[in-house]
């Protein structure tokens, strides 16, 4: 379990990392709309939720 949040973790990280360098100039709600329609299940949800608010 704790394996699968780290890779789930690390594969934020690089979508983020990977539309951000796509979209420089998008304010930033955009950016996590578009994440929370990617990831849209239970507890990937929470968990990416979490993340977000971690900044």
């Amino acid at each position: 379990q704790l394996e699968s949040l780290t890779e789930l973790v690390k594969e934020l990280t690089r979508e983020r990392a990977s539309n951000e360098q796509q979209s420089p100039m998008t304010p930033p709600i955009a950016r996590m709309g578009i994440h929370k329609g990617i990831v849209n299940q239970g507890s990937k949800k929470k968990l990416f939720n979490h993340y977000n608010t971690i900044e």
